[in-house]
């Protein structure tokens, strides 16, 4: 078994704890996206064109570029540093992608939006769940998340002998409330996002639409009153997600998961009554 951490919102936590969130969305770095070849890669016009002029690739790590519709590219790097590095397209089956969530093999499969890469875990991978907290003497009985609190001014709030809140980057492992079992991960585009989508990303509808059309631009097909938890979600990803706007549409890595019910149920048991009570109204 493989476990990675990684870093959630405030409401991102609490919608998996309150098992409203099954799906999780993050940007894809393009300028640090790679592949691994495990056998040579040899262009389709390798014994027409010859071995000293035809595109090939060495097993291993290689740097990738997508086109728009998702087509794999690897960078080859050239002599000459000035001259934009040659292309080697790839085709399913040849490559597995480095993803930063899981390591597993990557195949092309079927959805809503077309087809898009899909990575299959290899064996069960886990995610534990990075998140603002703190804590008092070190035990983690003692730990509370800023996420259980839903007013701004509970979540600034320092409470005497500590320093506030700390930083989700910082949490140990021994205090995280929540671990994700990973069951695949795909690449898409972020404006493919369907309503049910939205839904598993544990968003709720928007109760104003002054945002609707910043953030859709020149899409009429998606209206609040026919996607509200997309438009919700859109919103919600240009707060958090400044370089990567939906108006861009850029590559996103699509985790779906499901819930380890040990750590909520133990997570259950150390939330605080006025938050679940908060939670719930």
């Amino acid at each position: 078994m493989t476990i990675r951490p990684i870093i959630l919102r405030d409401e991102e936590a609490q919608a998996i704890a309150e098992g409203r969130q099954t799906q999780l969305r993050r940007p894809v770095d393009e300028s640090r996206l790679c592949v691994l070849t495990r056998r040579p890669v040899r262009s389709d016009f390798f014994f027409e064109m010859g071995a000293d002029r035809a595109l090939s690739a060495r097993e291993g790590v290689h740097p990738v570029a997508l086109n728009p519709y998702g087509a794999v590219s690897i960078l080859l790097a050239e002599l000459d540093e000035d001259e934009d590095p040659k292309r080697l397209g790839v085709k399913p089956e040849e490559f597995d992608f480095l993803c930063p969530f899981v390591e597993g093999n990557t195949h092309l499969s079927t959805f809503e939006s077309g087809k898009q890469w899909t990575i299959a875990p290899h064996g069960r991978q886990q995610l534990w769940v990075k998140e603002a907290w703190r804590c008092w003497s070190g035990d983690p009985d003692r730990a509370t998340y800023r996420a259980w609190h839903k007013d701004e001014e509970a979540k600034s709030r320092r409470v005497a002998g500590t320093y506030g809140w700390n930083s989700a980057s910082s949490m140990p492992r021994a205090l995280s409330r929540l671990t994700l079992n990973v069951s695949s991960v795909r690449l898409e585009r972020i404006q493919h996002v369907t309503e049910a989508d939205a839904r598993a990303l544990g968003v709720k509808p928007l109760e104003c639409i002054a945002a609707e059309q910043r953030i859709l631009g020149e899409d009429t097909s998606r209206t609040h009153g026919t996607h509200p938890h997309t438009l919700a979600f859109a919103v919600q990803w240009d707060t958090a997600f400044r370089r990567s706007m939906w108006i861009q549409n850029p590559w996103t890595w699509v985790i779906s998961f499901s819930h380890d019910e040990l750590h909520l149920r133990r997570a259950e048991r150390r939330e605080p009554k006025s938050a679940r009570k908060a939670a719930t109204t």
